[in-house]
């Protein structure tokens, strides 16, 4: 049935990125996930931050032991996961070729990752740190002094603790989607650029730095 069939990102090839140095580095920019599971009412979604492991062929996170996303009993072997990076309104006023045809509509820049995987949930409170320090230690990175979670007394680590699971993601497919402007004639590609700098959503830029990269020749 409908229901049962597996979810899957719709991708162009123009738009598909495979390397995965490339697909790792956004999984690691933005790590706040969508994990997507098929259950027998219809499809469940948790968001959750997911950080990769040491050999980036797993995800590793943690999630609210109540989450209706573990509602299904079994739960399902599979998961996907969406990450989603910059995105942006793109308006057809920044091209210069609807000045002389009109043929111009509107459209979305965006960057996404999806993984694919074997789903599995940890219900032991003790192997709890090792679903937690890695994200802890990802995005304290940097930070003087660094939060760790020996800086939180035992007895409150210990309460939050009953309320969560590991979670982790054996990694078997991840592919990607750039959709920056690409096919544009090169003026109206760098009056995209100029439209996105100009706007207030710090996003916008985030989507001109990487169109910025794009290798257009």
């Amino acid at each position: 049935s409908f229901l049962r069939r597996s979810l899957r990102l719709y991708t162009v090839p123009e738009y598909t990125v495979t390397d995965e140095t490339v697909l790792h580095g956004w999984i690691r920019q933005y790590p706040l996930g969508v994990m997507m599971l098929n259950g027998a009412d219809g499809p469940h979604a948790a968001v959750i931050p997911f950080v990769l492991n040491a050999s980036a062929d797993r995800l590793i996170g943690h999630i609210w032991r109540h989450n209706t996303a573990l509602a299904e009993t079994p739960l399902p072997e599979k998961a996907v996961v969406l990450f989603q990076g910059p995105q942006a309104y793109v308006s057809p006023g920044w091209y210069p070729s609807k000045a002389a045809h009109g043929k111009a509509v509107p459209t979305w820049n965006y960057i996404s990752v999806e993984v694919r995987g074997r789903l599995q949930v940890d219900t032991d409170i003790t192997a709890l740190p090792d679903y937690l320090e890695p994200l802890i230690t990802q995005m304290e990175a940097g930070r003087d002094p660094a939060w760790q979670l020996s800086d939180a007394p035992a007895d409150y680590l210990s309460r939050l603790s009953r309320g969560i699971f590991g979670v982790s993601i054996e990694i078997e497919s991840l592919k990607g989607i750039r959709k920056l402007s690409q096919g544009a004639p090169e003026a109206d590609f760098n009056g995209v650029i100029s439209g996105l700098r100009a706007e207030a959503d710090p996003m916008a830029h985030l989507i001109a730095d990487e169109m910025m990269k794009m290798d257009m020749s």
